[in-house]
């Protein structure tokens, strides 16, 4: 649709739940989207985090763990 210049809306937002091992580990957003930089706020060896997916000025996942 998007070729054809016409409008589209999402009205989902893609969710993946994970586990690995025991720790449960949610990702928002689409699957395979380009990244440049990932900006991580808590602490990663507490296993209480969020990760965010840049790409340029626009964040194109989230990746949660404890929360």
């Amino acid at each position: 649709m998007n070729m054809l210049d016409k409008r589209v809306e999402f009205r989902y937002v893609p969710f993946t739940p994970i586990n690995l091992g025991n720790t449960p580990v949610y990702y928002i957003g689409e699957r395979n989207s380009p990244f440049h930089e990932i900006v991580i706020n808590g602490s990663v060896e507490k296993r209480k985090f969020v990760a965010y997916f840049l790409y340029g000025n626009e964040v194109t996942g989230i990746l949660t763990c404890g929360f």
